[in-house]
Parts: C-alpha cells; structure tokens; sequence
C-alpha cells in the first residue's frame, strides 16, 4: 500500500489524532500503526480500546487490532517513512503511546537521555525521544540493565487516568488491590533519593498526587469497614490506634498482609 492511502484509512477512522509510524509486518499482511492521541482533540474516538496495535488489513483496507504481545513476537518488520523526520517526542507524547498500550494505569514515568519510560502491568515501555520507536521490557533484570540515569518525571494526566481507573473499578478486592499499589507506590518514592528526581518540586508533586490518591482510598476502605463486620486478628487488636494497622483487617480480607520488614503491603495466596 502507498503511504497516501494508509493516511487516506488513518484519517478516516482517528481523526483529532496524530499517525507518526508505520510498521509493515509482511508475514501478517498487516500495517502496524503508530498513533499519538492529541490531547487537543475532545474526541479522542475510542482509540483507549488496546492493548492492542491498531493494524490496517493490506487485502481488505480495514482496520484490525493486532494483539500487543503478538505484535512484540513479531521479526520480520519493515518501517516505513510517514513524513520524513521528526522533532524530539515529548513525555506527554510518549506517556499517550505507553497508556493506549497498557490495560492498567502506569505506576510512574522515568526520562533517560534518550527515551521515555513507563511501568505498567505488562511491563517497562520506552519511547525513544527522537524517533518514536515503542518496545516493552518484560524482564525486570534486563529493565534495569538499560536504564541509565533515569530520574522520575511528573506528569498530572498520568495521576488524572489513574483517579479515572479508581472511579471505574470500585469493588472491594479492586480497591485492595489498588490501596496495596498506591500505598507501596508512595512508601518507595518516598525513600528515593532526591537525585533520583528530574527536581525537587517534581518530586514534591509526585509524592503529593500519591498521598491524596492514597488518602482518598483510605477514607473509602474506613466507610466500607463501617458498613460490614470484618475478623480482628490478635496481631491487630492492640494496634488499631496505628492507622496503617486500622484496615488490616479489610486488606486481609481481601488477600493482603503488611510485609515484616516494612510497612507495605504484600499479596497472600486464598
């Protein structure tokens, strides 16, 4: 297909977004999309639907949604140009190609000199700042191999999908799940180091996103512990004064234990 009539497709189907990579993957008969949502644009058209890589099918001129770990296995790839070069990508660039990959909300952003980082469930996204080029790092080992320099970014859209995620997965065990990620979250940003950090106020802003998400959430375990009986076990009954041990017995409940060498949290088997 000529690059024309994929932008032709493109337009048509994501209009108020950005087409800044094509992929052709041969073996598929498929053209992988890279797509940047523009923050501008109110009707971001649905395109949060992945983690998928939006595809256009080169026999039928329909758009396909290829399987993200799918795309990743594949090895024969041919890019293709879009419009020439490009300027540096910017973090919220970067962070919108991670968050459309990526089922659940990323637990923070990373800058490099060369790339953009974002931790998510699936894994280590990086966006590479000149060229857009997207891979994920499953392997926490090789992660932390390829990190060099890194230092925490703040981004408030990144904190505001968090807050929408929260609103939108509000059961019980969701909300433990989310209280014992958030907590833990701010627990270990708190222990980094300044140096770890783009600046001081980045980090002031980081750690403060998290504790009123963290405060957030507490208030609403204290109201759901209020509206149901849950076990008090002998290791909490004398420590219900601490605020950390107060919901223990909800997150207990609810498949968590505070970790014996701090005051986080860890996920136990039911």
């Amino acid at each position: 297909m000529r690059m024309e009539e994929i932008k032709e497709i493109f337009e048509k189907n994501y209009k108020g977004c950005k087409l800044i990579g094509v992929e052709y993957l041969p073996d598929l008969g498929l053209y992988a999309l890279n797509i940047v949502y523009d923050p501008e644009e109110k009707d971001p058209h649905n395109i949060r639907t992945l983690p998928s890589v939006v595809c256009i099918n080169e026999r039928t001129k329909e758009i396909e949604l290829l399987d993200m770990l799918a795309y990743f296995d594949v090895e024969n790839v041919e890019k293709m140009e879009v419009d020439g070069k490009h300027d540096n990508f910017t973090l919220e660039q970067a962070y919108e190609m991670i968050h459309n990959q990526s089922e659940y909300p990323l637990g923070y952003l990373l800058e490099t000199e060369d790339a953009f980082w974002g931790a998510a469930r699936e894994g280590y996204y990086s966006v590479n700042k000149t060229t857009g080029n997207m891979e994920v790092v499953q392997n926490y080992g090789e992660y932390l191999h390829r990190l060099k320099n890194e230092k925490y970014v703040y981004l408030k859209l990144m904190f505001n999908d968090i807050e929408q995620y929260l609103r939108e997965h509000s059961e019980n065990k969701e909300v433990a799940d989310a209280y014992a990620v958030i907590w833990n979250r701010l627990f270990f940003q708190r222990e980094e180091k300044i140096e770890k950090y783009r600046s001081d106020d980045e980090r002031k802003k980081i750690i403060s996103e998290w504790e009123k998400i963290e405060q957030e959430l507490y208030a609403s375990i204290l109201e759901r512990m209020a509206e149901q009986d849950y076990d008090c076990p002998p290791c909490v009954a004398n420590k219900l004064d601490d605020p950390f041990y107060r919901i223990k017995p909800y997150m207990m409940k609810h498949g968590y234990t505070d970790n014996n060498n701090d005051r986080t949290w860890i996920e136990v088997d039911q």
